[in-house]
């Protein structure tokens, strides 16, 4: 909105037992008084003059615009000179802090709910004007956020109100960086990695519709956290800060700030020399360490009683896991088949066909009637790469790649249809519940799958090529690796399926930042709760 009484002084009153609040307007110049009272979100103004006779009536939201503070150009890095306007509910602040050649941006959010989604623009933000063209905006936080849905990032602005958002924050236990659009009042996520330990740098890029979010421990060393596409017109951007009403009062702290043009090189300043923040914000962990895990999941019993075992598996070097082209006419020996004897396995063409009959033949709660070859596997990271040549159509077809555990757990990622959608698919169980961890709609059937194993930490990634990689989200589970291979699934509704692989792969590494970023979204995020409900209903 625009800025409303910006040569004022500001006294603020916070009654602590009320559902309004009040802020005393004192005009330099006009000698006027004002009061605004917020209730609901909502403010009034009414302005009188000295023997109290109304003179202005104004009303709006309880979003209110103000001057920045003198300095903040100096301290928030090499951004062109221009004019910074601080924006946010009454209630959020911003400051310049630090001595000497080592200064900070801070900006807080203390008292109620401060964000940036759906209709809500609450949360402090400091924002200048910025022409619409390709640009890097990067950021450095000497603050990590700790508590749930605390966070601090980067916002850009576009007309009609909408905006772009990508920040670091909290689930109470894991960091996130994440990204968002907001259009016509109404958000979408579009980023969400999980990580053990909130990173400290932070990078949107902006290149004509595409924006790819990027992040890093030590501003040198860079990850992609995804890409995704949206049309805007952008006329600001800037830093936000912000938290939900649960969680406590939280400052960022700002190290460096920089706007870069799409020439420019993609560099942020060093910022090794940088102060601790205070207490009360939490210290970014060094780069390497891991923040204390969480229980591991519940243990149940191994549900066996219908699988087989055809084929022994070749004894390999120590549970090495091999790579397999299916070339020739026979199964290699390095797998080991599970599932009921109804189903076919065989090679020809350059391909494994996975044959699946009518009938049930699913991997859910304590069903594993679904056909798998397994490889013995160390539990250690390990990057597997599966090319599939089917694209499920019915109701529940399935292929994709399974971990399974020591105690009967497992751990499947894969494509399935829901008769209108393929959807990527990640669901753990221990032997006797299964929790849908990702479904994410897709925009066609991609041919390959990849699925990095670094710790606790799984990152999904697709490509139509096998060079370009849409990273789809990572998630934390954890597990004692014992097997890893392939599997294909089909409920009797769908009528039998038939799982083509071309391809098996043991990678070097995880999927690199160079790989993921050219590559287009397609789709948007489901709700894992809706297929909980609807396989629990089956």
């Amino acid at each position: 909105m625009r800025p409303i009484y910006q040569d004022v002084e500001w006294e603020e009153h916070w009654p602590d037992d009320r559902p309004s609040r009040s802020i005393r307007l004192l005009g330099r110049a006009s000698g006027l008084m004002g009061i605004v009272t917020l209730i609901g979100g909502l403010f009034a103004v009414m302005m009188t003059d000295a023997g109290h006779r109304a003179t202005a009536v104004a009303a709006g939201s309880e979003s209110v615009s103000r001057p920045a503070a003198p300095g903040v150009e100096a301290v928030v890095g090499s951004v062109p000179e221009g004019v910074w306007t601080f924006d946010g509910a009454l209630g959020a602040s911003h400051a310049v802090v630090g001595d000497g050649a080592h200064k900070q941006l801070a900006l807080r959010a203390a008292g109620a709910t401060f964000d940036l989604w759906g209709t809500s623009r609450s949360a402090p933000r400091l924002m200048r004007p910025v022409a619409d063209e390709d640009f890097t905006v990067s950021m450095a936080f000497a603050s990590a956020p700790t508590e749930r849905y605390q966070m601090q990032g980067t916002m850009v602005e576009g007309r009609g109100g909408e905006h772009v958002r990508a920040d670091v924050h909290s689930d109470g236990e894991l960091a996130h960086v994440f990204a968002g659009v907001t259009s016509r009042g109404k958000s979408a996520p579009m980023v969400d990695v999980a990580l053990e330990t909130p990173p400290s740098h932070l990078a949107l890029n902006r290149a004509g519709s595409s924006w790819t979010v990027d992040y890093s421990y030590d501003g040198k060393t860079w990850r992609s956290a995804g890409r995704f596409d949206h049309p805007m017109t952008v006329t600001a951007a800037g830093i936000f800060a912000g938290k939900t009403s649960k969680a406590a009062d939280f400052t960022a702290l700002v190290d460096t700030f920089e706007l870069q043009p799409a020439n420019a090189a993609a560099t942020v300043a060093d910022t090794s020399a940088a102060t601790s923040p205070p207490a009360e914000t939490g210290a970014v962990p060094p780069v390497g360490t891991v923040a204390p895990e969480a229980a591991a999941p519940a243990i149940g019993v191994p549900v066996a009683a219908e699988v087989v075992a055809e084929q022994p598996a070749a004894e390999t070097a120590a549970g090495v896991v091999r790579s397999d082209e299916f070339e020739g006419d026979t199964l290699s020996d390095i797998w080991r088949f599970e599932g009921i004897k109804d189903v076919s396995v065989r090679v020809a063409d350059g391909q494994l066909f996975i044959e699946i009959p009518k009938g049930e033949f699913d991997l859910w709660n304590d069903k594993k009637s679904a056909p798998r070859l397994m490889q013995p596997a160390r539990d250690e990271d390990i990057s597997v790469r599966a090319k599939f040549l089917s694209s499920p159509s019915r109701r529940y077809q399935t292929n994709g790649v399974l971990f399974e555990g020591k105690s009967g757990d497992w751990l499947r990622i894969d494509i399935y249809s829901d008769g209108k959608e393929d959807k990527i698919f990640a669901a753990s169980s221990d032997g006797k519940v299964s929790r849908a961890l990702l479904v994410e709609r897709l925009d066609g059937s991609p041919s390959y799958l990849a699925v990095d194993r670094m710790d606790d930490v799984f990152q999904i990634a697709l490509s139509d090529d096998g060079e370009r990689w849409r990273q789809v989200r990572n998630f934390r589970h954890h597990m004692d690796v014992t097997a890893v291979g392939l599997f294909a699934a089909a409920t009797a509704d769908a009528g039998g399926y038939t799982a083509r692989v071309a391809s098996f792969q043991i990678a070097d590494g995880p999927i690199t930042r160079e790989q993921i970023r050219e590559y287009e979204v397609p789709g948007a995020n489901v709700d894992t709760e809706s297929y909980d409900q609807d396989r629990t209903a089956r």
